[in-house]
């Protein structure tokens, strides 16, 4: 037991590598349009473009066309109505009693509510999840521009929101040109950059420009990105100063859309135009295409040899899963593999290997494993699927995969001080 103890508890990891596999596969909808509900494919989307996942392994759709807005429990397929009617409008009420115009975007705020970007109706919306009651969280219905409290102020056409930790919520205002802040609590509405006025100027605040921006994300560390959908450009703001940069295009770009970062430095983008979805180093405005061919398509497969049809809005989820609304497919398709690794993380003591994997998966010890262990198999969920307990391992541990379909898992080592490492694996 000396020396997995030894492994577990060294803080030092080496990796050899970023995984060059993502794999695509479509999570619910299919190619049809249609509004019911179902498992899968089964299940009717209708112009999907906005996506957020929840801390609980739910996917929330912004389904433009049906003008509702769905739920997709990740691990299982199963797409439910979480609010409005096929029949568009700005009613207030629980579930299917609440109706909205064209929904463009979603957002989770972590305190089991979900804010909606209610395009048609010039609207920021509010569903408790639990109970599915609608709410108007901030403007008149009419379209225009004013800062101001809840229904006093208004909006142009907002295609995207996201929440921040400290109880704000951010607006792509798309005809205004403007990214508008709200604070949550007291429904007060200013604008954080851009004015009325389209253009591409980096600067502070309303000294800033954008063109019809239509995708917004946060990071952890205070900043807001937006997809700046005219410009083809990807624009950062300091969330404290409101000072606005560009970070990536138009080169490279075709049609910015959805936006989502992760907790690397990244940032991913639903290249409409392109179909394409993009990543972009923040750090150095390198672009690079993490999925799809370009071409237009609905083909399940790995990288760029995959195919999408206008994909919109993209979020990723607590265990670094890429969604796609693929608007002109009607179907959110689910990228694995994101934040994956070539060579699973190697230090001194340990390796496993190879990955992606098709049967099976070795974990080798360089000193042998004189004390026992358990080994565990999960999905993407952190549900398990199989568990063993294993000891006096001299050469390499034999792991078999063979019977998983094809996705992302973890293999989790623990010994018996409870210490766990996990590490995630691709079986193709």
């Amino acid at each position: 037991m000396k020396h997995l103890n030894t492994y577990l508890s060294c803080a030092f990891i080496c990796i050899f590598g970023i995984a060059n596999a993502q794999i695509v596969t479509t999570l619910a909808g299919s190619t049809t349009a249609g509004s019911g509900n179902g498992t899968g494919t089964a299940a009717g989307l209708n112009w999907p473009i906005g996506v957020a996942a929840d801390n609980s392994g739910n996917l929330y759709v912004a389904d433009y066309n049906n003008n509702q807005i769905r739920k997709i429990v990740i691990s299982s397929g199963v797409v439910t109505t979480l609010a409005g009617s096929t029949t568009g409008g700005s009613n207030n009420g629980t579930g299917t009693a609440a109706s909205f115009s064209a929904p463009t975007g979603v957002a989770c705020d972590g305190l089991g509510n979900l804010y909606v970007a209610d395009y048609g109706n010039n609207l920021i919306r509010k569903i408790v999840i639990s109970s599915g009651v609608v709410s108007t969280l901030a403007g008149s219905g009419t379209s225009g521009s004013g800062n101001g409290t809840g229904t006093a102020a208004s909006f142009s056409e907002p295609s995207a929101v996201v929440a921040d930790r400290s109880g704000n919520l951010y607006v792509a205002d798309q005809l205004n040109n403007e990214i508008r802040q709200i604070v949550i609590s007291s429904g007060v509405v200013t604008t954080l950059a851009g004015s009325t006025t389209a253009g591409t100027s980096n600067g502070t605040g309303t000294a800033a420009k954008f063109s019809h921006p239509i995708g917004v994300t946060t990071d952890d560390n205070g900043n807001l990105y937006v997809a700046d959908y005219y410009n083809d450009l990807i624009r950062k703001i300091v969330i404290s100063s409101g000072v606005v940069t560009t970070v990536a295009g138009p080169t490279g770009f075709g049609g910015t859309w959805g936006i989502a970062a992760d907790s690397l430095g990244n940032v991913y983008v639903g290249d409409a135009g392109q179909n394409r979805i993009d990543r972009v180093v923040v750090s150095t405005g390198a672009i690079s295409h993490l999925a799809g061919s370009g071409a237009s398509g609905s083909t399940n497969a790995m990288d760029t040899l995959a195919t999408f049809n206008a994909p919109c809005g993209v979020c990723m989820d607590k265990t670094g899963n890429l969604y796609v609304a693929d608007r002109n497919n009607n179907e959110v398709r689910m990228i694995t593999g994101v934040l994956g690794i070539n060579e699973i993380n190697v230090s001194e003591k340990i390796s496993a290997y190879p990955n992606p994997v098709s049967k099976t998966l070795y974990l080798s010890f360089s000193q042998p494993l004189v004390g026992g262990a358990t080994l565990k198999i999960m999905d993407i969920t952190g549900k398990e699927l199989s568990s063993q307990y294993i000891r006096k391992v001299q050469g390499s541990q034999p792991v078999d995969v063979s019977l998983l379909p094809v996705g992302l898992y973890f293999v989790s080592i623990e010994n018996s001080n409870g210490v766990v490492l996990t590490q995630k694996f691709v079986k193709q």
